[in-house]
């Protein structure tokens, strides 16, 4: 006498089990993630960074740089003036120097 059984309650044992491992990965993604979020918020919390830290420092010029700012610049006005006393001198480019307070042109 040979009866046919199902085999329904192996397939459904395996079933059960797949079921059981797809929870249970999912669970352990979910408390990953957690973990992730709880370290990152500590870790903040620690540093003390916020998006204003993140800014660079406003600054004004030292005394002493605003002073050697200028010099320079005084430096410079007298060497635009040269240089246009020179063109001044010089046939033909007197007409195409520039005036003495014009920035320098830029290359």
């Amino acid at each position: 006498m040979s009866t046919t059984r199902t085999r329904s309650g192996i397939l459904k044992h395996l079933g059960n089990l797949m079921d059981d491992a797809k929870e249970a990965v999912d669970d352990l993604i979910d408390r990953a993630a957690d973990v992730d979020h709880n370290a990152r918020k500590t870790i903040t919390s620690a540093v003390g960074t916020t998006k204003e830290d993140d800014a660079p420092p406003k600054a004004a010029p030292a005394p002493a740089e605003a002073s050697e700012l200028q010099s320079l610049r005084g430096e410079l006005l007298a060497l635009r003036q040269e240089v246009a006393r020179l063109n001044a001198r010089s046939p033909g480019t007197g007409a195409a120097s520039a005036p003495d307070d014009a920035p320098p042109a830029q290359a």
